[in-house]
């Protein structure tokens, strides 16, 4: 497997199963590309994973308080 995965590197995964493994993400279900229709980042498997996605959902449907946070300091000082 790639030794580090970065925005700025252009190395491939080879073996995405090690990489579900590694950092405990499941494949995103058939159900929630159809719930957001058909979009080219799942079309083009862009967006292939998540973790926990289910569980915010069934928070969010439950009224519950939600929060995502994205792009906060994941790789780099923040932008």
């Amino acid at each position: 497997m790639v030794e580090r995965i970065d925005p700025w590197s252009n190395e491939l995964v080879r073996d995405y199963d090690e990489l579900f493994e590694k950092f405990g993400l499941q494949r995103l279900p058939a159900s929630l590309k159809k719930k957001f229709g058909e979009s080219r980042l799942f079309r083009r498997e862009i967006l292939f994973a998540h973790r926990d996605y289910d569980e915010f959902v069934a928070s969010a449907e439950k009224g519950e308080p939600v929060a995502v946070m994205s792009g906060i300091k994941p790789s780099s000082e923040f932008h």
